[in-house]
């Protein structure tokens, strides 16, 4: 199986001068939390990128060197860039043309998730993968009577559930001829299709502002997110 990386975006919202796959997520960059946690998982990784590509391929590049003390590394990484911006179903379109295998999972940049890579193996189905989310203020709970009953911190939404923004493709001429060469996965493509749900219930945390990182460091001091992440299969 080989996997496509989205990581085209801009991160106009992080307040940070990097390109957003450069942003620092704990200890390392948002980019590396990716490779990282699907390196010797998949066949072939391709990253896509697309503002700042140069940046982040070089980046890239010198951190995953083809060789390491003589060792070819788990997994091959290639690049596919978007000269100009195709959204996530183009990106993702242009990035199939490198992949080898039959089989793909794709996932965005921002979203860090710790999905058994293992399982989506096992589906023979194009999937997206959901989860409760978390909701961002704190809870108010009011008895019969009209009084407050209690104070809950953010809890989790059971029974609601939101794209992770990481997904299972069966790549053939069908799918491959779904995909606009410009256009949005969410929009575009997903409305259209048969689409398997993988329902994860562990960690994710959508990164999109600088909020979202300070909330990612907290519950990785919390909770140990960082090796729950990255020794899970």
């Amino acid at each position: 199986m080989d996997a496509v990386i989205l990581a085209g975006g801009k991160g106009t919202r992080m307040d940070n001068a990097a390109p957003k796959p450069l942003v620092m997520i704990g200890d390392k960059h948002l980019i590396q939390h990716q490779i990282d946690y699907i390196l010797g998982k998949v066949d072939r990784i391709i990253v896509s990128t697309g503002y700042r590509a140069e940046e982040v391929e070089k980046f890239v590049q010198g951190l995953y060197p083809r060789f390491t003390d003589g060792k070819y590394c788990k997994s091959e990484i290639y690049f596919s860039r978007e000269n100009e911006s195709l959204g996530t179903a183009g990106g993702l379109k242009k990035a199939l043309n490198m992949t080898v295998r039959d089989e793909t999972i794709a996932f965005n940049c921002d979203d860090i998730t710790d999905i058994p890579i293992s399982r989506l193996e096992h589906i023979a189905e194009n999937t997206i993968c959901v989860a409760n989310p978390t909701l961002s203020f704190g809870r108010v709970v009011i008895n019969k009577d009209g009084y407050v009953d209690s104070f809950r911190e953010k809890e989790k939404m059971d029974g609601f559930w939101v794209s992770c923004g990481w997904y299972k493709f069966i790549v053939n001429n069908k799918f491959y001829d779904s995909l606009p060469d410009k256009g949005m996965l969410e929009f575009d493509v997903f409305p259209k299709m048969k689409l398997k749900a993988y329902l994860h219930t562990g960690f994710w945390k959508a990164i999109n502002t600088r909020k979202d990182v300070e909330e990612f460091n907290r519950l990785a001091k919390l909770y140990q997110v960082f090796s729950r992440l990255y020794n899970r299969r």
